[in-house]
């Protein structure tokens, strides 16, 4: 369940909703920046942010993303 940081030129940047499921940046210092906000964002926020994460993996796995929801709840 972790939030993905994933480089905007990258293919995998498609699959992301900045702020919901992840995070997208284009240079080093975004990357900085964002990784300090989440630093500071509530448990609850980041459990709903890996939840997106899921969501989006069950459309490629589903039994996957199912095992990736029940360690989630624990």
């Amino acid at each position: 369940g972790l939030v993905p940081f994933v480089r905007s030129n990258t293919g995998v940047a498609e699959l992301i909703d900045h702020g919901v499921n992840g995070y997208v940046y284009s240079d080093l210092q975004e990357l900085q920046h964002l990784i300090s906000n989440v630093l500071k964002l509530s448990k609850g926020r980041l459990n709903k942010m890996r939840g997106a994460c899921i969501s989006v993996a069950l459309n490629f796995n589903h039994e996957y993303g199912e095992q990736l929801k029940s360690n989630l709840v624990k």
